[in-house]
């Protein structure tokens, strides 16, 4: 359905952005600091609409520390990385309403769990990932969808 875009950024600038919004994230839901999630969810909202290769934490890694030493390259797939975003910048939007609608026991939780899913995501096991990868990059082909005796 959607062609990969592969985009080369830089290895620690990409884990630098990863590891940053996630610990933010455990920062904001912990102690119930609304504006420490917004700020994660502008991020991921500037991440959609500025692609990853101009990514704010990327840039700001680039300009500083990617200065000092040679930055080591990887590629990743942009759409995927900016479906990932969306999806991360969704369900930041949905506990903080829920907050503002007086939900807030139920939205912290939340919250919680997608500190618990940012984190994951850092650390190499992106669930939204792989399910852009595939229901929207295969033509709805999953391993997981497949039928055992399914051997194409």
């Amino acid at each position: 359905m959607f062609p990969e875009k592969p985009v080369n950024v830089s290895r620690r600038g990409f884990a630098f952005c990863r590891y940053t919004v996630a610990i933010l994230m455990w920062v904001g839901a912990m102690g119930r600091m609304e504006w420490i999630i917004i700020l994660c969810a502008v991020i991921m909202l500037l991440n959609v609409i500025l692609s990853i290769r101009n990514a704010p934490l990327i840039l700001l890694y680039a300009n500083t520390l990617d200065r000092l030493f040679p930055p080591q390259m990887v590629a990743v797939d942009a759409n995927g990385i900016r479906f990932t975003q969306s999806i991360a910048f969704v369900f930041m939007v949905i506990p903080l309403e829920m907050i503002h609608l007086g939900l807030t026991t139920s939205g912290w939780r939340l919250l919680l769990l997608v500190a618990l899913f940012k984190t994951m995501g850092a650390l190499g096991f992106c669930a939204v990932s792989e399910l852009y990868t595939c229901l929207l990059t295969q033509n709805g082909c999953c391993s997981i969808m497949r039928k055992k005796n399914d051997v194409s």
